[in-house]
């Protein structure tokens, strides 16, 4: 091996030790950009710009590095803040300005003659990938033919190596994209072909792109599918063994890396559905399943490693007669840069069938940001229009679920932000709505069986501009109260204060009431740990907005950005805390409990987690699930989640869930229970009977006029509309 190959291991930048004195500076800058660069295959974007401040401040500060060595270090520096920008750009499309900064620092360390390998061939790669994500397919090209003659100018690589082998594969899928097919197949069978080591992960990666230049070119389907799977079994391994020793922000940012090169084999549609099945029990919710609070160090257990090897047959030994597991997913076809929609239904006594589904552009096209709009006016619109109904349950999929009278389904893309278990009709089917159809695996544990009988943490009535007390917390989320600074949040009506209501119904000497000023943020986070139910009545707010594309670049994917800071719970003193624009939330509760604040508590005793506030089921709709609020309870171990998609009316709310606690109460199942209390909304049979007023009438609150009133006894207020009755979802609710 020659000194250049030294130098340059497995695509990572080792960098040339300096000579004399400075060698020990110099050794741990080396050492730092060469963890930056792994950092930047494993797509870790947090450890790259703690690494890039501290070599930054090494070279700023350093009194022993020449000029020339400083002006290497900083070309390397540059394109070490390129890597960061780009992974940025991939986590949030529509930060226009990521991939253009991206850019300009690889140029910058590109002009830097500073003689060090970073502004070699390692820039040439960067920019190729760039510019494929741009689609400027040209000018990866030429920096593809670039890094290729570098490799065989330098010997750094020689042909049959893995570091070889692989830009050629890229070079080919470039070739793909700008239509020459001929050429980009030859060179990756060529390449394919010249592998040493099948069994290595870069064989594996190296098949999933020769699959997917097969896939653009219109080639044998067969043949990608058999390299599919050959990278799945590949990846699925190494993924298994490097997420036991990962810690939780470390399999995010790895696994949102490698997930749309996993799940490329969607485009091959119905060409192997079992697999395409198997392959979607491994990949949705797999941060949720591997980060729920099952062992102290935050590392997933064995059993949660293991559930990720399971396989559609598994699931079906689970399915009763007359039940159906359904898994929805988004996807993008070859050559296309649009998303596609289908559904993998699997039945008692029947293999996995592919079921195409209206693309989501069909619901863009007909109505527009009204699916992502909040706010509850605009629900009737939408939940209202006989034509939505019949583009998710399609009449090819009904034909699939007949005689069905239970369907298990796991949502993706777009159906994270529809309620698409109320577009069937109210006798008909139930649908149930599940992180992933995996969760059927949990069917009869005693660990989830609710017990309406045990106690119960109600948390309403919270006074938001009471003065703060003085509780530290160590742990803040101090993004989230950035984030919310500019924020007020009004407060509710205790009339409609369905804590209040739901803890005189149960009368129940075991749970606990907080309101008004003890319903802090520290006494949430100290009680919602210890009982089995919790509901919380308060504001709720996601800032992220809803994305159900999936962006995605065939030489380096996308990542997700670090979002749940941005989806909060209100609490007591909010208000005055978040207006006082200091550094006091930094050592003190902000009366905010953001999703990853939530992430961090252990709810494995809860059973049922109902947050009863405006949009607590929002938040960024990624490759896992949405990262807002679940998420965040997931992550603690919660069982079944009540969350809403959308604003809601405190009166109707209220209603809605006293009947639902009620019917729990009376020893109903949590789905029937909810299906019953919407059912009553429906009906207007639900009455508040712990109201009190003159003169045998009652107080009502009308929300056409947002004013309160009496009227006699027997009136409720008419909520047969979606935006009443279809706010709110229950998730993983298993029996």
């Amino acid at each position: 091996m020659n000194l250049f190959r030294k130098i340059f291991v497995s695509g990572v930048l080792v960098a040339i030790s300096c000579t004399g004195a400075n060698g020990s500076e110099c050794a741990m800058l080396d050492s730092l950009i060469s963890e930056a660069n792994h950092a930047y295959l494993l797509g870790q974007r947090s450890l790259i710009a703690d690494l890039v401040d501290k070599i930054s401040d090494m070279i700023y500060y350093s009194t022993e590095l020449n000029a020339d060595e400083k002006e290497g270090y900083n070309a390397s520096l540059q394109k070490l803040e390129g890597n960061e920008a780009y992974l940025r750009g991939c986590a949030d499309e529509n930060d226009g300005t990521a991939f253009l900064e991206a850019e300009r620092f690889y140029e910058m360390a590109q002009f830097t003659d500073a003689q060090r390998f970073s502004t070699g061939a390692l820039i040439d790669l960067e920019l190729a990938q760039l510019y494929y994500k741009l689609e400027r397919y040209y000018e990866a090209l030429e920096c593809m033919e670039k890094v290729l003659e570098y490799y065989d100018t330098t010997q750094i690589y020689e042909p049959g190596d893995n570091e070889w082998n692989s830009a050629e594969m890229q070079k080919a899928i470039i070739l793909a994209r700008l239509g020459r097919g001929a050429e980009a197949r030859a060179l990756a069978k060529s390449s394919i072909d010249s592998y040493k080591d099948k069994k290595n992960i870069e064989y594996g990666r190296a098949s999933r792109m020769y699959a997917k230049i097969i896939g653009l070119t219109g080639s044998d389907r067969r043949e990608a599918l058999n390299a599919y799977k050959e990278y799945f079994a590949l990846q699925k391994a190494d993924a298994l063994e490097r997420f036991a020793e990962m810690d939780s922000k470390a399999r995010e940012e790895y696994w949102m890396m490698i997930r749309p090169f996993v799940t490329d084999a969607y485009a091959l549609e119905d060409a192997d559905p079992a697999f395409l099945y198997d392959l979607t029990l491994f990949a949705k919710g797999l941060l949720l399943q591997l980060d729920a609070r099952n062992d102290s160090d935050g590392r997933p257990t064995r059993k949660n490693l293991e559930s990720l090897t399971l396989s559609w047959k598994d699931i079906r030994s689970k399915l009763k007669k007359g039940e159906a597991a359904v898994e929805f997913i988004q996807y993008q076809p070859f050559g296309s840069s649009e998303p596609a929609m289908a559904a993998l239904v699997l039945r008692p006594g029947k293999a996995p069938v592919w079921v195409a589904q209206p693309a989501p552009a069909r619901f863009e096209k007909r109505f527009g940001p009204l699916i992502d709009d909040g706010m509850r006016k605009t629900k009737d619109m939408v939940y209202g229009d006989p034509i939505l109904p019949g583009l998710v349950w399609t009449e090819e999929l009904m034909k699939e679920l007949s005689d069905v009278n239970t369907i298990f389904f796991a949502p993706d893309g777009l159906y994270h932000t529809l309620a698409i278990e109320y577009l069937l009709p109210d006798y008909g089917p139930q649908a149930r709505r599940l992180t992933s159809t995996r969760r059927l695996m949990d069917r009869g544990s005693r660990k989830l069986a609710f017990d309406a009988g045990e106690g119960m943490l109600l948390f309403g009535d919270i006074d938001y501009d009471c003065t703060p007390g003085e509780e530290e917390g160590a742990d803040n989320d101090f993004r989230a109260y950035v984030e919310f600074m500019n924020y007020s949040f009004p407060m509710l009506d205790a009339d409609t204060d369905e804590a209040r209501k739901i803890a005189i119904m149960r009368n129940n000497p075991a749970d606990a009431r907080q309101r008004g000023i003890f319903a802090t943020e520290g006494s949430f986070r100290r009680l919602a740990g210890r009982f089995p139910s919790v509901l919380v009545s308060t504001h709720g707010v996601s800032l992220s907005a809803n994305s159900h594309r999936n962006y995605s670049s065939d030489l380096k994917p996308a990542v997700e950005d670090d979002v749940l800071s941005t989806t909060v719970l209100s609490f007591t003193s909010v208000n005055p805390i978040i207006r006082e624009y200091g550094s006091r939330a930094r050592t003190h509760y902000d009366g905010l409990v953001s999703a990853r604040e939530l992430a961090s508590l252990d709810l494995s005793k809860c059973k049922l987690f109902t947050l009863s506030a405006c949009q607590t089921g929002l938040g960024e709709v990624t490759a896992d699930g949405v990262y807002g609020l679940q998420r965040g309870l997931k992550n603690a171990g919660a069982g079944a989640m009540l969350v809403s998609l959308w604003s809601v009316q405190s009166d109707a709310t209220a209603r809605l869930m006293t009947s639902f606690y009620r019917r729990l109460n009376e020893g109903e199942g949590l789905h029937d229970a909810f299906r019953g209390a919407r059912l009553d909304l429906k009906a207007g049979s639900i009455r508040d009977e712990s109201e009190t007023s003159p003169a045998g009438s009652s107080l009502f609150f009308n929300p056409a006029t947002l004013a309160g009133g009496y009227l006699l006894d027997d009136y409720v207020p008419d909520y047969d509309f979606p935006q009443y009755t279809d706010a709110f979802i229950l998730i993983d609710a298993i029996d």
